[in-house]
C-alpha cells in the first residue's frame, strides 16, 4: 500500500479573493494590485511557517490534490436573517478567485529564501515545482462557526496510483 505524502497549513486571516489586475498606466501591461500582493506574501509566509514547523519538506515531485476550506465571517446582515442553521455562503466573491490567491501564494513560497525575518536553514523551502503539477482541487466556503475566526485550511495531497 502506498500512502500519499501530504501537506497541511493554515492561513489564519480572513480569505483573500483574487481581484483583478490593474494597468500599469503609460505602459502596455497588467500587473497585480498591492492586495493580491499582501495576501500571495502572506499566504507564502504561512508556508515558510510551516516548512520551518516541520523541520523541512521535500517537494512534491508527481500529480498533487488541492483542498482547501475558506472559513468566511458572517455578514451582519445574514446573521439577522432566520434561515437554516448552517447555509454556505452563496454570495460574492467567486470561490475560483480565493483558490487563485490561495495557489499563487504556494508559487510564490517557491524560491523565496526569507519572508519577513523568516529564514530557512540553508535550503529554499519549496512545496512543488510547478503550479502545473495540480491536477485536481476541492475548495469549499463556509461561514465561521460561532466563536471561529475567518482562515483558510489548505491540504495538498500527492496523487498515488
Amino acid at each position: 500500500m502506498t500512502i500519499a505524502k501530504t501537506f497541511t497549513f493554515k492561513v489564519p486571516d480572513a480569505p483573500h479573493p483574487c481581484q483583478r489586475a490593474a494597468p500599469v498606466y503609460g505602459q502596455r501591461r497588467m500587473t497585480d494590485t498591492l492586495d493580491n500582493r499582501r495576501a500571495k506574501k502572506f499566504v507564502a509566509k504561512c508556508v515558510l511557517e510551516k516548512v520551518e514547523e516541520m523541520g523541512g519538506f521535500e517537494a512534491f515531485t508527481g500529480a498533487i490534490h488541492i483542498e482547501c476550506i475558506y472559513w468566511i465571517a458572517k455578514p451582519k446582515s445574514k446573521v439577522r436573517k432566520r434561515s437554516t442553521p448552517f447555509p454556505f455562503p452563496d454570495c460574492k466573491p467567486d470561490i475560483d478567485n480565493y483558490l487563485k490567491t490561495t495557489m499563487d501564494g504556494i508559487q510564490r513560497a517557491n524560491g523565496i529564501k526569507s519572508v519577513d525575518g523568516i529564514e530557512p536553514e540553508d535550503r529554499i523551502p519549496i512545496i512543488w515545482s510547478d503550479d502545473g503539477q495540480v491536477v485536481s482541487c476541492s475548495a469549499e466556503k463556509n461561514w465561521c462557526l460561532e466563536g471561529m475566526e475567518p482562515m483558510t485550511e489548505v491540504t495538498l495531497t500527492e496523487v498515488v496510483e
